[in-house]
């Protein structure tokens, strides 16, 4: 439910539900960090975290905004040599000389 209203948040890109052993994450990702501050303000997630902080719902919980120190690029695999290379710096070509295949989407 918190999912589906944050999708339509302004600078919402995404989101990661997973279980490790018994640990649940819970991973959005934004356009910004201050994209993030109006989810605050979200009457759905304040209901969340509230529950969270005041019932027994779980042993141990941590949140926090994370920014990226740093990004590289996104690498295409050739067709032709196999080999991954940045089609941005390489103008879409392959040091072999072939053409890289399209950028698949992401965020």
């Amino acid at each position: 439910m918190v999912a589906a209203e944050l999708s339509e948040e302004p600078g919402f890109l995404s989101w990661v539900g997973m279980e490790i052993g018994s640990r649940l994450y819970t991973i959005t990702a934004w356009e910004s960090d201050d994209a993030v501050r109006p989810v605050m303000r979200n009457s759905t997630h304040l209901g969340a975290v509230k529950r969270l902080l005041s019932e027994d719902f779980v042993a141990a919980a941590g949140t926090g905004v994370w920014c990226a120190h740093h990004l590289n690029p996104v690498r295409v695999r050739c067709t032709s040599s196999a080999r991954l290379a940045d089609p941005v710096k390489s103008g879409g070509r392959c040091a072999c000389g072939k053409p890289l295949p399209p950028m698949p989407e992401y965020w």
